[in-house]
């Protein structure tokens, strides 16, 4: 696989990620659910918040 097509590849696979992303954020700020796939991904957007409290805790 030449280099060009790796390097197309990579980009398309992070646009899409950063849509899916985007998609994701926007269903959840307009609360209209979340369906079971995107579930995890949901849950992933409160672990930074959590994190920080729990630094403030052991600090």
């Amino acid at each position: 696989m030449k280099n060009s097509d790796k390097l197309k590849r990579y980009s398309m696979f992070i646009e899409g990620v950063i849509f899916s992303a985007l998609g994701i954020s926007l269903i959840t700020k307009a609360g209209l659910g979340t369906s079971p796939i995107t579930s995890l991904a949901f849950v992933l957007t409160f672990l930074p918040k959590k994190l920080k409290k729990l630094k403030k805790v052991l600090d």
